[in-house]
């Protein structure tokens, strides 16, 4: 049976057991195996208490074989690889032209390609980010770019501080718009919880139709 808890599609499968067992699937799908007898509701309470564990695997999962060799993902989009100091950096067409010789180096041209993913990650966040701090009336002191493994973004309420995943500008634009969100959010409401998701909810009606493409669900 396919149950929702709190935004998230779940799998349901009973079974002769005494335990639930949770997995998420190699394509990010969340799957339960449950005793037969025991309720929903217990079933939707062990997927809550577990929700950062998820959502971490999730994340990773998302972020497995982006692209094959000679390919990235830029913006929701994949674009093969083209090494080429005379052209200007940047998608053309199908192509991600990167300023760097055709002889270059392996090593060279991931860290060609970081120092352009993090350059256009940045003047995206400089130029979405105050939108998002307008319409919500929350304003950070400050925001970095990260290379991080298990999040798309992170808080600290208490310096007013917001970091971004390098790795977000593989999304389309409307996930770094879901994550400047969320993280703003967290400047009011620390933790995810009702009062949390109404702030998304009033904002971003469809962050969770968002959220899903994010965690490669959609």
């Amino acid at each position: 049976m396919q149950m929702d808890v709190d935004g998230t599609p779940v799998t349901v499968v009973r079974k002769n057991i005494k335990n639930l067992y949770l997995t998420v699937l190699p394509d990010g799908a969340v799957r339960v195996t449950a005793p037969r007898r025991i309720p929903d509701q217990a079933v939707r309470d062990f997927v809550r208490d577990r929700a950062g564990w998820i959502a971490r695997q999730q994340e990773r999962l998302a972020r497995l074989s982006p692209a094959e060799p000679g390919q990235t993902l830029f913006q929701g989009h994949r674009y093969r690889l083209c090494f080429d100091p005379a052209h200007p950096p940047g998608p053309d067409g199908g192509l991600l032209y990167l300023p760097v010789p055709p002889d270059s180096t392996e090593e060279q041209r991931a860290q060609a390609l970081e120092r352009f993913c993090r350059s256009a990650l940045q003047n995206e966040i400089a130029r979405r980010l105050p939108v998002w701090e307008g319409i919500t009336g929350l304003y950070c002191t400050g925001w970095q770019i990260r290379s991080m493994k298990t999040r798309w973004g992170s808080c600290t309420p208490s310096a007013g501080t917001l970091r971004f995943s390098l790795a977000l500008i593989r999304q389309p634009p409307i996930c770094l718009d879901y994550v400047l969100l969320h993280e703003l959010a967290h400047l009011k409401v620390p933790n995810h919880g009702d009062d949390f998701t109404a702030l998304l909810d009033r904002y971003m009606p469809g962050w969770r139709a968002v959220r899903a493409l994010l965690n490669g669900r959609a």
